[in-house]
């Protein structure tokens, strides 16, 4: 099979060629792929897009009709992919093309320093970070607003479609972070007065929406809690991946009563 000549000798040119004959990657005689050049929205999405089996024209169209795409990444089509914005989009065909589940054991992720500086990245990085999707640039940072090149991204959409060739990064760490049903939460409330019921949503989620009587706590925040470290704490989200994270967050942080209830978007909950 006849590939691109830029590519020999290359360290992605395997994963490249594979992508070639999947017909994910086009090969045209002559033309070059230019492995270290920046590689932009449109032709990340473009990829994606092949990589669903979806032989359309309009590629854009059914990106954003599927949600694999946002219209943020069509408004910057022309402009190099971030990281955060790639781990979106796999994560997001991982789970709407692929109906892979998310990992529970996400615990490898919290070692990224850089992993709450995009506060809608969390959940998004942190799955393609675990599954051994896509790797950070260093050892414990993984580059949110960086760029990649093409090969980098040959290397991600193989692992996506492919789950034999990723790294997956698990710890298999054992949190004590007890599951409360909203009963059980009440329960506790009423025996408890100290305790606390925790929105770790963002601040702007919690203002057009949350439960009587919590407190916004952002996850990013979780490092700024001062509370008594023996007061019973119940976390909730959207849909329960970032309570999670901060529940484990704080049990890591020395509090000792920490619980989490179903997400606000999975439960017919009153609200204010």
């Amino acid at each position: 099979m006849r590939t691109f000549s830029d590519i020999e000798n290359h360290w992605a040119e395997p994963t490249i060629s594979e992508l070639v004959k999947r017909q994910i990657i086009h090969f045209e005689t002559g033309s070059l792929f230019y492995p270290e050049q920046k590689i932009t929205t449109e032709q990340f999405v473009s990829w994606l897009v092949n990589s669903c089996h979806a032989r359309i024209s309009n590629q854009w169209t059914y990106a954003l009709e599927k949600g694999l795409a946002e219209d943020y990444d069509f408004v910057h089509r022309e402009k190099p992919i971030e990281r955060r914005q790639a781990a979106r989009m796999v994560h997001d065909t991982l789970r709407i093309e692929r109906k892979e589940k998310n990992e529970d054991d996400w615990a490898a992720a919290k070692e990224l320093n850089d992993l709450y500086s995009c506060r809608t990245c969390v959940q998004h990085i942190s799955q393609v970070y675990v599954k051994g999707i896509i790797d950070p640039v260093k050892p414990t940072h993984f580059d949110v607003t960086g760029p990649l090149t093409h090969a980098e991204a040959a290397v991600i959409l193989l692992r996506m479609i492919d789950s034999t060739k990723r790294k997956p990064r698990m710890k298999r760490e054992n949190t004590a972070v007890a599951a409360l049903t909203p009963d059980q939460a009440t329960a506790l409330f009423e025996e408890h007065k100290k305790a606390q019921l925790l929105d770790v949503r963002s601040q702007e989620e919690y203002q057009e929406s949350h439960l009587p009587n919590s407190v916004s706590a952002p996850l990013e925040t979780m490092s700024q809690l001062n509370l008594e470290k023996e007061t019973p704490l119940v976390l909730y989200c959207q849909k329960g991946f970032k309570s999670q994270l901060a529940a484990e967050l704080l049990i890591e942080a020395g509090y000792t009563h920490v619980y989490t209830i179903p997400g606000i978007g999975t439960f017919d909950y009153k609200r204010l």
